[in-house]
């Protein structure tokens, strides 16, 4: 079986999987789990999180831990893939060595190694241009295997306190999507600018530690330049 759970950013992927893990380990029931991820930041962090020379450290690991050099068919019972946006159309990379290498997409690798598989993903969020990872993509992997289960969604954001109506607010300005926002001009204040400068001048206005009042400029992964920067 293959199993979709869609969500945008905080809505608690995340947090689902790795209770899914903890249950399913502590079970008995289940002879092979694994957590998996092609981010790197995102293993570690989790990582980090466990005790020193953990015992439970070889339940987390990258994707391509389902190589089939390495990996049988159906070994793994179930397999939790977090941000499966991040999948690559191969697993092949560069200066990988050959007695290594597969035909198969990344995907079907996946799918290939588990009995049941668990993928956690954002539609709309994309990391790097070789990350081809979409909810159409998996559903016609799992066809290919005769393996497609059930999906579903999770919509309330936990970061911003469970506010749907942000979340319906940030679709329509970032996607222009049609949708009740019910925000006043004075809840938010959305504007474009017209150089960083002007961005981190504004933050350095609003910033009033006497006043206990803070701000901060959030960015998340960037691309990578195109162009050498001059010096």
């Amino acid at each position: 079986s293959v199993l979709l759970v869609k969500g945008g950013p905080g809505t608690g992927k995340t947090v689902i999987a790795l209770h899914l893990l903890a249950e399913l380990a502590k079970s008995g029931r289940i002879r092979n789990v694994r957590f998996a991820t092609k981010s790197k930041p995102l293993l570690e962090g989790v990582k980090n999180c466990l005790p020193r020379h953990s015992p439970v450290e070889y339940l987390f690991t990258n994707v391509n831990a389902f190589l089939p050099y390495q990996c049988e068919e159906n070994q793994f019972d179930v397999v939790l893939i977090d941000e499966a946006h991040r999948i690559q159309k191969s697993p092949n990379y560069q200066y990988m060595k050959s007695y290594m290498r597969t035909d198969l997409s990344m995907v079907d690798m996946i799918i290939r190694a588990s009995k049941i598989c668990v993928m956690f993903i954002d539609d709309k969020q994309a990391i790097r241009g070789l990350e081809i990872g979409s909810s159409k993509m998996i559903r016609e992997a799992a066809d290919r295997f005769g393996a497609y289960g059930d999906e579903t969604e999770l919509k309330s954001q936990f970061r911003c306190n469970g506010s749907d109506n942000y979340l319906d607010w940030l679709d329509k300005v970032l996607y222009n999507e049609k949708c009740e926002v019910k925000f006043s001009l004075d809840d938010f204040d959305f504007r474009v600018m017209d150089s960083p400068q002007a961005v981190y001048d504004a933050i350095c206005a609003k910033n009033d530690p006497a006043k206990k009042v803070t701000a901060r400029l959030m960015a998340g992964f960037c691309w990578p330049w195109s162009d050498q920067l001059g010096v």
